[in-house]
């Protein structure tokens, strides 16, 4: 669709809604208890609005991020407009940039009030809700050509300098639903035509111009750019600027169709700016499908799937990169509009059970919402984002690994290739740290360091940023197998970890080399009170001069001589960490980390994170682990190395737990590899001597157990088990494939089980 044609389309209200939809929000109002609340509610703080004299700030805001201790990253406190105070260790910040950031919130409420006036004003008929969001839209178009242009770090020449806010985001953020408030009050008699003019020319077309110099690519904050500039355009009837915020190199399209990765996130793997890029996204696609251009097909339905598939049991997303963890019901806006474009009941989920009195709930939430399904127990992959998503058990205690093997993230990514978080028994057990506000010097020191996460750090420096791959990700009942490759993420050295999580039990087998000598910090994390199985002695100096590790409190030096124990305990939970013992040197260190107190998520305790290192000194080495996920208390375990025929060949570890035995085998090289009575070709085997007695070959073409071979073409995953009937055999893997037990034969189609009798 032209931009002209849009432009005579937007000569209406479209923004937020056209004139004809108003009959039916009014019908919904008036026949749902749910949308006459929040309908009310808006109408009270509108009402308030009108009662209140505007007072609009002297001078521009300041960057968010700065609102934070510089010393632990706690929020800020507002006391006052020059004291703001720290809430956890009582430090008072005066002066700038502190004192202004309050100043963002006072001109973001003010243009959110210009848009719910003009909502109000619409949905009502009432002129005073107009004449108030007039007031403000010209308090604005006299005040703003007289603020200064500066940045976040009070520059004046940057690209990122602006007016009212400290950046062309924050300005974006400002000006879009200045627009919106505007076009729902420009045909309501309340201005004149010499005020229309200010408005038009003095307010939106240099705030406008302002963000358009500053081209940021496929990005959230060109998001943001977008929207704040098409709308702007729409009411200036400019087709340039238009042109440019839809189908220009950086438009709305370029951005769906390179910003969305094919498996539905946001191409900066933080769930944090996946929701956040997708505002100003579905605002934008919203008023151009009111002026004919329905972009909605073009990869936003996908936006709303891919946060389902990774959502934790407890409602949260993980907080990988630069993210929080903050319940996906945060987000129900987002899809009030999201089930009403694309009528999929799953995206609902996020709605169900929390108030629907959002502005989006009221203007385009269905009436009714589709029944609430059950919630899936499987686990899941985002594969182009390399995200994994592990679940087993029960949906009301289950336990869930989200583990992150994929690109970088850009400047949103964190060096954390091969980490993991882990969520059991209705807690955080290990957690990955987010992030904290970007002014505070805690945020580089620690969260952005390799230290901070579950992963391994090479000679105490950062990983490089890196795209590891999936090797294979086998899904059973009752267990999932998992194998990646870290990439990139050190010059010289090579790294790839295997995971077998159950609904207790996670084993870890990490494969680090190189063909020169390193020091390998091997690092976990878990909320909780941590003891150990061996003494240690107080530190009193760091391990490293930089790289988070100076930022680590009560450092503390084990030297366990076999295998070693470190457990945590919060209340009616906790885990148990059994490292199998290294045939060389190990030193292994405990020490406390910083919490996330910016970003805390579901159920978090702003408390300091205990955490373990494992240092070896080696140019090639396996750490082979086994966490114990229990209740009141654990139960005596044991992890052991035990031979295959050949040692260049693979590695094998036989862990023991109450009932639970199993042996895992990873494959170093290519070829046939023999451990007691199992021989195989492919990457890994899992033996599961518990009440499943079965064999899982992952990514082979044969495997001898159970006294038969059996073989696969191509190469695939399978799970072998055996009964007094015989042998059963499950393609595991994702596509069908010829499986054949001596001189019987058979296509097994991927998730199908065959029974074969055997002597």
């Amino acid at each position: 669709m032209s931009p002209s044609k849009l432009v005579r389309a937007a000569s209406a209200p479209c923004l937020t809604l056209r004139e004809e939809d108003i009959p039916d929000v009014q019908e919904k109002i008036r026949s749902h208890v749910w949308a006459r609340d929040a309908y009310k509610k808006l109408l009270d703080s509108a009402r308030k609005r009108v009662a209140t004299g505007v007072q609009i700030p002297d001078r521009g805001g300041q960057w968010g991020h700065w609102y934070a201790c510089q010393e632990c990253g706690t929020r800020l406190v507002t006391e006052s407009p020059t004291v703001h105070r720290c809430p956890s260790c009582d430090l008072v910040n005066s002066g700038e940039p502190w004192d202004s950031v309050p100043l963002t919130q006072i001109h973001n409420a003010l243009a959110k009030s210009v848009r719910n006036l003009g909502v109000c004003y619409v949905l009502s008929g009432e002129s005073q809700f107009a004449e108030k969001a007039a007031e403000i839209l010209l308090g604005y178009s006299e005040l703003y050509p007289r603020y200064p242009v500066r940045d976040h770090n009070q520059k004046t020449d940057t690209a990122w300098a602006t007016k009212v806010s400290w950046g062309t985001l924050g300005e974006s953020v400002w000006l879009i639903p200045i627009c919106s408030g505007y076009d729902l009050i420009r045909h309501a008699d309340v201005l004149r035509p010499a005020e229309h003019q200010a408005i038009r020319e003095q307010l939106l077309r240099p705030a406008a111009q302002l963000i358009l110099k500053h081209n940021i690519g496929i990005h959230n904050i060109q998001c943001w750019h977008n929207c704040a500039i098409g709308m702007a355009a729409l009411m200036l009837r400019d087709i340039d600027l238009l042109s440019f915020a839809v189908e220009g190199d950086v438009g709305i399209t370029e951005q769906l169709d390179q910003g969305v990765r094919l498996d539905g996130l946001w191409h900066e793997g933080a769930w944090g700016y996946h929701f956040y890029g997708m505002t100003p996204l579905l605002n934008w696609a919203v008023a151009l499908r009111n002026c004919g251009l329905d972009l909605f097909q073009s990869g936003l339905q996908s936006m709303f799937e891919a946060p389902l598939k990774a959502v934790r049991p407890d409602g949260g997303m993980p907080s990988f990169h630069d993210s929080g963890g903050a319940p996906l019901a945060t987000f129900a806006h987002h899809y009030e509009v999201g089930l009403a474009a694309f009528d999929d009941p799953e995206f609902a989920r996020p709605i169900h059970g929390n108030p629907r009195d959002s502005l989006q709930a009221i203007l385009s939430g269905v009436p009714e919402l589709p029944p609430l399904r059950s919630a899936s127990t499987s686990s899941t992959l985002l594969p182009d984002s390399g995200y994994a998503h592990l679940r087993q058990g029960k949906a009301d205690c289950q336990t869930y690994v989200g583990f992150d093997f994929g690109p970088h993230g850009g400047g949103h990514g964190h060096p954390d290739k091969l980490s993991f978080t882990l969520f059991a028994r209705g807690k955080t057990q290990a957690p990955d740290p987010g992030s904290v506000a970007y002014g505070t010097p805690i945020h580089q020191k620690w969260y952005k360091q390799t230290l901070s996460h579950n992963t391994v750090v090479v000679d105490g420096q950062s990983q490089d940023a890196a795209t590891g791959k999936l090797r294979f990700l086998v899904n059973a009942e009752g267990v999932d197998i998992l194998q990646a490759d870290a990439g990139a993420f050190c010059e010289g050295v090579r790294m790839n970890r295997t995971m077998v999580v159950t609904e207790s039990t996670i084993l870890i087998v990490d494969r680090v080399r190189s063909n020169i000598t390193h020091e390998y910090d091997w690092v976990y994390h878990n909320r909780g009170v941590l003891k150990t199985g061996f003494k240690r002695r107080k530190l009193k100096t760091p391990l490293h001069g930089g790289g988070g590790y100076d930022v680590v409190q009560d450092l503390r030096r084990g030297k366990p001589e076999d295998e070693w124990r470190a457990t945590w305990r919060q209340e009616d939970s906790g885990v148990r960490l059994t490292m199998a013992k290294n045939k060389g040197t190990e030193a292994v260190y405990t020490g406390v980390g910083p919490a996330n107190v910016d970003s805390p998520g579901i159920g978090f305790e702003a408390e300091d994170v205990p955490f373990v290192i494992a240092r070896r000194n080696s140019r090639r080495t396996t750490f082979s682990s086994a966490l114990q996920i229990f209740g009141s208390r654990p139960v005596k375990d044991s992890i052991v190395r035990v031979p295959v025929d050949n040692q260049d060949q693979g590695r094998a570890f036989h862990y023991t737990c109450g009932k639970t035995d199993m042996l895992i085998v990873v494959s170093l090289k290519l070829g046939v590899m023999t451990c007691g009575e199992i021989r195989f070709r492919g990457a890994a085997v899992l033996v599961d001597r518990g009440d499943a007695n079965r064999v899982i070959l992952c990514v082979g073409d044969r495997v001898t157990c159970f006294g038969h071979e059996v073989n696969v073409k191509p190469a695939g995953s399978v799970e072998v088990a055996s009964d007094e009937s015989g042998l059963r055999v499950t393609n595991r893997s994702v596509e069908a494939a010829t499986v054949s037990v001596g001189d019987r034969s058979t296509s097994l189609p991927a998730g199908r089980t065959w029974r074969v009798p055997v002597a």
